[in-house]
């Protein structure tokens, strides 16, 4: 009966998904790499120099946070203890996050049970969030995306604050901006832009451009290129149906591939063709239909796409694909394992620079969340399907 009550309650799941993520970072090895020595300089220069120096190259707008981090602790590795930070309470804040976008939508009060869905799916999808260790950002992105989603369907007045931090961390959360028309807050989504439009006007005014990234040599002539912008969509589209990283345009990092199942890929397809039985709020699916077609439209114009750029188009998919979930639930343990291959792949493509200690810890987190899935189904597969839905 104990065992039954735990299961039920969204919180155990969120709190033991926290746990877990946060024992895997504790068995990873640190090791920066790649933009996270620009990112670190600027925020040493914010805290020594008590000056924002934007001849940095990179979108410093987590830096701002990474210089409090290093005014406490002075260590080279701030940019990591941040984003580490965020990935473990991305955990809590995706689960509110999409309880909160599906308060109004689902019957029976399974918006619960859509947040506790999330949280699973964000975990087992660990080459998202694992890109802490490198220093990227990618994580403080996503927090504060789902914090402005948050707080967006929470009909807060500071949902524009949160996202539009997230914008000047990494643009691409511009494309949920349907979803602020679809509650009808204008002044929030126009608030939101103008905090990404000040740090574009204090950046040209102190060295005379606007930094792409990190990429000193891009400008906006040379990053976007309509000819290869079919070509990334076809390169993007097959990798959502496939576990291999397979690119005709480019040579691909090791873990360059889809950041989700293609299951949930094959589920939020069927939650399009379907949708009419599977949302009731016509609006609302229109409005989250058009935030992922953004989503893979904007990254696609780029000229160079890799999957990092996709998460927000990885998030409209999940919110599609749940409601799929919530009718089928005997499925989920069969989700749960097409997931394998990210941890069998992360742990090959890292185990020299993250995984020297305790990489084993990796396969028992995945281990972990089958085995949780299938009693979850156990205890509510007699609970009559028809009656769930969105």
């Amino acid at each position: 009966m104990k065992i039954n009550n735990i299961i039920k309650n969204p919180w155990a799941h969120v709190a033991f998904l926290t746990v877990l993520v946060a024992l895997l970072f504790f068995n990873a090895t640190l090791s920066p790499q790649d933009d996270s020595f620009s990112y670190q300089k600027f925020a040493e220069t914010l805290v020594n120099n008590h000056r924002m120096d934007f001849s940095i190259p990179g979108f410093h707008g987590a830096d701002f946070f990474t210089a409090i981090i290093y005014f406490f602790t002075r260590s080279s590795l701030s940019v990591l203890y941040l984003d580490i930070l965020f990935a473990i309470i991305s955990v809590p804040m995706i689960y509110l996050a999409v309880r909160e976008i599906f308060r109004a939508q689902a019957r029976d009060g399974l918006y619960e049970t859509a947040g506790v869905f999330a949280a699973y799916i964000y975990v087992l999808s660990p080459i998202e969030y694992t890109n802490a260790l490198r220093g990227g950002h990618h994580t403080v992105m996503i927090f504060f995306s789902l914090s402005g989603l948050y707080l967006l369907f929470k009909n807060s007045k500071w949902s524009f604050l949160p996202m539009g931090v997230s914008y000047i961390v990494r643009p691409f959360a511009i494309a949920l901006f349907p979803l602020f028309l679809y509650k009808k807050k204008y002044k929030q989504l126009l608030l939101s832009l103008v905090i990404p439009a000040l740090y574009v006007i204090a950046e040209y005014v102190q060295i005379g451009k606007v930094f792409i990234g990190v990429h000193s040599d891009l400008t906006v002539t040379n990053v976007f290129s309509i000819k290869r912008f079919f070509l990334n969509l076809v390169y993007a589209v097959q990798n959502y149906f496939s576990f291999h990283n397979y690119s005709f345009l480019n040579n691909l990092d090791s873990l360059d591939m889809v950041h989700l199942s293609p299951f949930i890929t094959f589920l939020a397809l069927a939650a399009i063709l379907f949708f009419r039985v599977f949302f009731t709020d016509k609006k609302f699916f229109s409005a989250l239909a058009l935030s992922g077609a953004f989503s893979i439209i904007l990254p696609s114009l780029l000229y160079h796409l890799d999957m990092w750029y996709l998460w927000v188009f990885n998030f409209t998919l999940i919110l599609l694909a749940i409601p799929v979930m919530l009718q089928w639930k005997r499925i989920v343990p069969f989700v749960v394992a097409s997931f394998g291959f990210q941890f069998l792949y992360l742990y090959i493509a890292t185990k020299v620079n993250y995984w020297v200690k305790g990489g084993y810890f990796l396969f028992g987190v995945f281990g972990l969340i089958v085995v949780v899935s299938i009693i979850y189904t156990f205890i509510n597969y007699k609970k009559n399907e028809n009656t769930i839905g969105m």
